[in-house]
């Protein structure tokens, strides 16, 4: 329910927020208010309505973190204040002079607001399964959203220097962070990149120094948003786990709504397929595989060999190397496996997926 813009009551406030009060000053500083809703009761010295630009709060509010009457941001301490982040709503009114109740900031308010920006965090990852620390960035990019609080106004950009979509999604680990990596790309990339959105990642718990320490045990995390993942000369360096307990957030490094302080089990292994070949075409020289990393491109340089055998025929063999430039597609050609392709006549393309011997798992496609 959205509130109008005039006519405004005790009545219609009341039921609202589901309170049985009349009392303005209750009214305002009530638990059931909606804390995502851009228009709520804030603490202003103003006694007559506030403009869009005035409910952010004042300056003094904004200076220690606090918008729309919200504790959104812990950027000038330490990182490891980011699992202290609750978001509460410590902005209310209460009534003084310098600090009057509006029964008018209800105007536009939403009961079902919900902030631009929220996150997730999977409770169950794996050090050797790359995406099995999954973790969403959630933004409304469209615009959609116009009554719940807009992360952008939150960020300081220094002047658009650095906008929000630039920003890097990271994780706090306990005391260790570092930059997560995009699905798409397995590449450490801000939420907005090569101008498209992107809301998959994943932490990288097999390498970049991730403390052993923490495996086989449950730990605090919690998911943010950097500027910057390093600066040259300074003191930060989340592209790798860096230990950053009690280290000034040098990056303006904001937490994400609904991914803070969530407990994580970290396990040392689980089996998985680390590649395989979901899709075969035939082509008018020979064949094309597509090739998947179901659960994530491993970071250390690791060599595949994908062999596609011809019994009585010719063979081809292709090595891939996760330290190189993805290519998840690979063509083989008619000569190269020793066949004449027959018009109107379909082959089975089988093979395997090998490293360092061991088998990582065959394909079979009929009707090619």
């Amino acid at each position: 329910m959205i509130l109008g813009s005039a006519g405004m009551t005790t009545s219609i406030v009341g039921n609202a927020i589901g309170s049985s009060s009349r009392d303005i000053g209750t009214l305002c500083t009530h638990n059931n208010i909606n804390k995502w809703s851009k228009h709520k009761p804030i603490r202003y010295n103003k006694v007559e309505g506030l403009s869009d630009e005035e409910f952010k709060g004042t300056s003094g509010d904004n200076s220690l973190g606090i918008y729309y009457g919200i504790k959104a941001s812990t950027s000038a301490g330490n990182y490891n204040q980011l699992h202290d982040t609750n978001f509460d709503y410590i902005g209310k009114p209460n009534g003084g002079e310098l600090s009057p109740f509006r029964l008018g900031d209800f105007r536009g308010y939403d009961t079902n607001a919900v902030p631009t920006l929220t996150g997730e965090i999977t409770n169950l990852a794996y050090t050797n399964v790359p995406k099995s620390f999954n973790c969403s960035v959630i933004y409304d990019y469209t615009g959609s959203n116009t009554t719940g609080i807009d992360f952008r106004e939150l960020i300081n950009t220094d002047g658009d220097a650095i906008k929000f979509e630039n920003y890097y999604p990271c994780i706090l680990v306990g005391d260790y962070a570092r930059g997560l990596f995009n699905e798409y790309n397995s590449q450490q990339t801000s939420i907005k990149f090569n101008n498209a959105w992107y809301n998959k990642f994943y932490a990288d718990i097999s390498s970049g120094n991730f403390p052993t320490s923490y495996i086989n045990t449950k730990q605090t995390c919690t998911l943010f948003l950097t500027r910057n993942l390093y600066v040259e000369g300074g003191i930060t360096d989340l592209r790798n786990w860096q230990y950053v307990k009690d280290k000034a957030n040098a990056y303006n490094a904001f937490a994400v709504p609904n991914a803070v302080a969530k407990k994580v089990e970290i396990k040392n292994y689980r089996t998985y397929t680390i590649l395989e070949a979901i899709k075969c075409i035939r082509e008018s020289n020979g064949v094309k595989l597509t090739l998947y990393f179901p659960e994530g491109r491993p970071q250390t340089s690791t060599s595949y060999i994908i062999g596609i055998e011809s019994p009585g025929s010719g063979s081809k063999k292709w090595e891939y190397s996760t330290s190189s430039i993805p290519v998840m597609s690979i063509s083989f050609t008619w000569s190269e496996l020793g066949i004449l392709p027959i018009p109107n006549q379909t082959y089975t393309v089988s093979g395997s997926i090998t490293n360092g011997g061991n088998l990582v798992s065959n394909f079979n496609f009929d009707n090619i």
